[in-house]
């Protein structure tokens, strides 16, 4: 099976999510575990390969469906996990999509980010009485930009004094309207007193980070991505190019051919 088989899953006429506005083109990947860094950002790791084939660039959002659909922003993996038909999510997004490590996800482009007019989070059983949600300002700055669907896990992290701040899944119970996918700077955010009580418990995190780089190497790529700085053969550097944004479609095949020659 060819590499852009294997992405177009085993149907090219999947039903497509029905409270969201997505593109017709999708991929199935093998899920991973999130970069450390990563834990609790909200994001899907995807080669660049794959961005061209979904046409997206990061920062944009993506629909991630396992046993359930869940949101999340996309972001480019580091050289080393190219081609190797694998998506990287924290634990909080596989929970979020019904979904555990090694099994697969099908991911669309959605082409209507509808922005959050109002969100109401409740917090897990036995969190802390003495923590201030409502009138801590900390807690709605986190959120802005984070993708959510209703039902969702949203991490947050508590930043108790001198302790290690642990990041706890706060439960989406209502979004206005019910289809939008992203927390703004306007968006209302309420916190219930009332704690919700989920069967279905958050994956253990202690996957995350293994046969990952670490978190020097990490911040290593992300200032080559931001000052463009690769070590790289041309092809590969029109396909980063590409993925974040900075030529077309057309401007990369023009290129490829070009330096095909």
């Amino acid at each position: 099976m060819g590499f852009f088989d294997f992405l177009k899953g085993s149907s090219s006429e999947t039903e497509k999510p029905s409270n969201y506005q997505t593109s017709g083109q999708q991929i199935t990947l093998i899920v991973d575990s999130s970069y450390p860094g990563d834990q609790g950002g909200g994001k899907v790791r995807i080669d660049p390969e794959t961005m061209l084939f979904l046409n997206i660039s990061p920062g944009d959002l993506v629909v991630i469906e396992g046993q359930r659909k869940t949101v999340a922003k996309v972001w480019r993996l580091l050289v080393e996990d190219w081609n190797q038909h694998k998506a990287r999510i924290d634990n909080f997004i596989r929970t979020n999509a019904g979904v555990g490590l090694g099994e697969k996800v099908t991911i669309r482009r959605m082409t209507n980010e509808i922005e959050v007019k109002r969100i109401v989070l409740a917090p897990p059983e036995g969190l802390p009485k003495n923590v201030n949600l409502a009138g801590n300002p900390n807690f709605s700055r986190i959120l802005i930009d984070f993708p959510v669907t209703k039902n969702d896990l949203i991490p947050i992290s508590l930043g108790m004094p001198f302790v290690q701040s642990p990041l706890v899944g706060f439960k989406i119970i209502e979004l206005v309207p019910e289809d939008a996918v992203l927390i703004t700077k306007e968006s209302q955010i309420d916190f219930l007193e009332q704690s919700y009580s989920d069967p279905e418990e958050i994956s253990d995190t202690s996957d995350e980070g293994i046969d990952c780089v670490d978190q020097q190497e990490l911040d290593n790529d992300q200032k080559s991505q931001n000052e463009g700085n690769f070590n790289e053969d041309p092809i590969k550097i029109i396909k980063i190019r590409y993925a974040k944004g900075e030529i077309s479609k057309e401007e990369y095949e023009e290129m490829e051919q070009v330096l095909k020659k």
